[in-house]
């Protein structure tokens, strides 16, 4: 089952006054390439650093709570890093992106990767320019392109720039979000449990106190045995954390 978004939080983001705080980076009137989220080892930095010193026409405006050493972004005259903010001021920030990446590296974890990012990026309307984990390849939207290396990151970006993409992203990348937000991952959810004799279990509880059931994704490595520890799996363990303090037990059940 694939993340998805609070797409209301983004879609009007246009209409938001832009924060003071990007003033010098507006009035240098380049091209903006954006990303936001946690800066961690899946994050390609080298590819940013690259792609921002093969082209000074562009600014880069990165955002979010870095996990890894971040100098080989840092000290670059057309990168801003901007650090963490809260969410509520992300709409705000990245109204000003032009384009949008994902660059993440790719391997066995951002395989079984669903960036919320992506459906967030579309309710801004904007393109987006990412490399071809897994779970993002099933997309095959005009305002969505794939890119491996930094040349192509290049020619994707170009191509992103240029109104024909921008003008189909401010339409049809919000009618892709206005798909992919919770309302219908839940209703997904719903109608696959009720179809399913086990699934009901999910919805009675059935076992007595003190346990809790909840339905999961699949945070298992394929062989069963290693959790990934990074991203959204983390909540399992500290909701078990929060029941175990409450005096209950957490029951997974778990598909995918």
């Amino acid at each position: 089952m694939p993340n998805a978004a609070r797409i209301e939080d983004f879609a009007n983001a246009h209409e938001l006054p832009i924060p003071s705080s990007l003033s010098k980076i507006i009035a240098r009137d380049k091209p903006i390439i954006g990303y936001y989220g946690a800066l961690a080892e899946w994050v390609d930095l080298g590819l940013i650093q690259q792609l921002a010193k093969e082209h000074p026409e562009w600014d880069f405006v990165i955002i979010g709570k870095s996990w890894v050493d971040i100098s080989a972004i840092e000290n670059i005259e057309n990168i801003y890093y901007l650090g963490p903010v809260p969410y509520a001021e992300l709409p705000a920030l990245a109204q000003i992106f032009d384009v949008a990446i994902i660059p993440f590296v790719i391997n066995e974890l951002t395989d079984c990767v669903s960036p919320i990012k992506l459906f967030e990026f579309c309710a801004l309307r904007l393109p987006i320019v990412t490399t071809p984990f897994y779970e993002v390849t099933q997309y095959k939207e005009t305002f969505i392109k794939f890119a491996s290396k930094a040349d192509e990151f290049s020619r994707a970006i170009q191509e992103c720039l240029t109104e024909e993409i921008r003008t189909a992203a401010r339409v049809a990348a919000l009618e892709f979000a206005q798909q992919h937000q919770w309302s219908s991952r839940t209703s997904l959810v719903e109608k696959l449990v009720e179809h399913r004799l086990s699934g009901l279990k999910c919805f009675s509880n059935y076992l007595p106190h003190p346990y809790i059931a909840a339905l999961t994704g699949t945070f298992f490595h394929f062989d069963g045995q290693d959790f990934y520890g990074g991203g959204a799996e983390r909540y399992i363990i500290d909701l078990h954390a929060v029941l175990s303090k409450m005096g209950a037990r957490l029951v997974t059940y778990q598909y995918g």
